[in-house]
């Protein structure tokens, strides 16, 4: 896994958490509709949003967000902020170790 990689899943985790944070603030807002973030990869590394789907309300008057499907949402984020973050660490003490051996 490259920095750039990291850097892209971090970017995209982001996202994700603001689309998130944004459905649970209109989570009572009759006619709301929730918004789905569709992920892909991108070559030659990383990952980006694709785009934002919406799901509309079964019925006009009520919102379509689900309290539960963005609680699983922002804990997925979480670990992939959490896992990114940690390999740039290892990344940069191991680019760090070649420069001392180097240098």
């Amino acid at each position: 896994m490259s920095t750039t990689s990291s850097l892209s899943a971090l970017r995209t985790a982001l996202h994700r958490n603001d689309i998130s944070a944004h459905d649970v603030a209109n989570s009572t807002t009759p006619g709301f509709s929730q918004s789905t973030p569709h992920q892909t990869s991108v070559a030659p590394e990383g990952t980006r949003l694709s785009h934002v789907s919406r799901t509309p309300p079964p019925v006009p008057s009520e919102s379509s967000t689900s309290l539960v499907d963005e609680t699983a949402e922002r804990v997925g984020i979480k670990y992939t902020v959490s896992a990114n973050a940690k390999a740039m660490t290892v990344q940069d003490r191991m680019l760090g170790t070649i420069l001392d051996i180097i240098g």
